[in-house]
């Protein structure tokens, strides 16, 4: 695993549930999809990898 892997899932750990903030100032859609949305919106593009990681933390299959 290379420091930017580290990063990436580090940022998705800390940001996996930010979603649940839109949502409660009413955004439309589930709080993983409103996380990865964050990410790609207020983060730098080179850690938009956390974005896929935050989109299926809820699927049991991944």
């Amino acid at each position: 695993m290379t420091y930017i892997d580290i990063e990436i899932v580090l940022l998705a750990a800390l940001l996996h549930d930010i979603g649940k903030f839109w949502q409660g100032a009413g955004a439309n859609g589930s709080h993983d999809e409103l996380s990865s949305r964050f990410i790609h919106d207020y983060v730098p593009e080179r850690w938009h990898g956390a974005a896929g990681i935050v989109g299926l933390h809820h699927n049991p299959d991944v």
